[in-house]
């Protein structure tokens, strides 16, 4: 793919250390960057499809020829053998009720953990069978939102016994629409990237929808109506988001575009999550220490697009389990954090300057992480080369099917003879 030059688009400045010590960053500018680091997928690409059986859950999809390969993604997601704790906790409760902060937001605020022992062969097939429930307790809606990617609400429907709640409606972005085969308007590549999108997020929404069949509402346990009902918090995240949380436990990222919310014309890059504001942890309000700066790092396309390939699970995540699932950080972009902008705006909108412009703390690490005109940032490279091409064949030359060095991760454990 080749992105021609322009004169409204000059090219990143060369004034800074940073780009005088690196010739490779200093030659292109910001869509070039996002191709040369490989977050593009070329034009000609050849797509795969997956050929996994659909897990029960998704089936209601299985008709809509542009959900059937985004449900097939989702399905090896859903069924993680190293993610199995984590659906334990959500189908089989035994949460622990923050009083002090229950009582200040007049609702129930629950903190969930682990189990601390490895699942036995019958607890996963009473998992499978739970989840299974949960499915059915799940209206996929035919309507289409456009502010979000997932969104699940709760029904006033019981849910199927032994499950103590209620049903829900699960609506996903219009944007998924266009994975229509036949539609020739998104690249085949970008397809591909927003199918990833759409399996994480039917992924995400049924977690949404798994603790709403399994948790009764606030007027089962004896709130008055229209009671507000947070998600329980997970582990030590300090944030109160259960679908994040299995993103974050899944691939230690939260995906989000490379431009903007519904575009997949520069791919996908992760941001920490969570990002930038920590809320309330057990009963204690924690300081809400924010930088103004988020990174977002690049997400290589080959990357996303082995996800779709059958040997890849039947390979690489067999052999590196969940460590296989979260893709290199190279090269990120630093962005406004909007959490910082709401929070320190005037009623005007305008945003008053911070002593520290940069809205970074004197210590802070990111300090140390030289900063391109585009607000690039580079993570954990290796000496500058002498040469463009040299740099250039160093990225292209590695494989990272086959590049995972799982003992850099921390995975889960526990799960005792559980093997992918």
């Amino acid at each position: 793919m080749s992105i021609p030059r322009n004169s409204s688009n000059p090219g990143p400045s060369t004034q800074e250390p940073w780009h005088r010590n690196d010739p490779f960053i200093r030659t292109y500018w910001t869509e070039e960057l996002f191709e040369k680091y490989g977050t593009l997928g070329p034009d000609n690409f050849e797509r795969t499809y997956l050929t996994n059986p659909i897990h029960p859950v998704f089936q209601p999809l299985e008709s809509k020829p542009w959900a059937v390969n985004g449900t097939r993604l989702a399905s090896r997601l859903l069924t993680l053998p190293q993610l199995m704790c984590f659906w334990w906790m959500i189908f089989e409760p035994s949460p622990l009720k923050l009083n002090q902060l229950s009582r200040q937001l007049g609702c129930n605020i629950l903190l969930l953990n682990l189990p601390t022992f490895p699942l036995s062969e019958s607890q996963c097939e009473t998992l499978d069978y739970k989840m299974q429930l949960a499915g059915t307790a799940v209206v996929w809606s035919d309507r289409t939102i456009d502010q979000a990617w997932g969104r699940t609400t709760r029904l006033n429907d019981q849910a199927p016994k032994p499950l103590a709640g209620t049903k829900s409606v699960i609506e996903v972005h219009s944007v998924f629409r266009d994975l229509d085969p036949d539609n020739k308007n998104m690249k085949e590549w970008q397809k591909i990237c927003a199918e990833f999108i759409f399996a994480m997020t039917l992924v995400h929404e049924f977690v949404h929808a798994a603790w709403l069949a399994t948790w009764p509402c606030p007027e089962q346990l004896g709130y008055p109506p229209g009671t507000p009902e947070p998600d329980p918090y997970f582990v030590s995240y300090s944030r109160s988001e259960l679908g994040h949380s299995w993103e974050q436990e899944t691939f230690h990222n939260k995906f989000m575009t490379g431009a903007e919310f519904v575009d997949f014309k520069l791919g996908l890059m992760v941001v920490k999550w969570p990002d930038g504001v920590s809320d309330v942890l057990g009963g204690v309000k924690v300081d809400l220490k924010i930088k103004k700066w988020n990174t977002y790092y690049l997400v290589p396309f080959k990357w996303t697009a082995s996800l779709f390939e059958d040997r890849f699970w039947t390979t690489t995540v067999r052999k590196y389990g969940v460590s296989a699932l979260r893709p290199k950080k190279r090269i990120g972009r630093r962005i406004y954090n909007s959490e910082w902008i709401m929070l320190h705006q005037r009623p005007d909108g305008t945003v008053p300057s911070s002593s520290s412009q940069d809205g970074l703390s004197p210590n802070d690490s990111s300090r140390d992480k030289p900063v391109d005109a585009d607000l690039f940032v580079r993570l954990a490279s290796p000496p500058a080369s002498s040469t463009e091409s040299s740099t250039e064949s160093s990225l292209e030359s590695e494989d990272l099917l086959l590049s995972y060095n799982p003992e850099n991760d921390v995975g889960w454990g526990g799960l005792g003879g559980m093997q992918p």
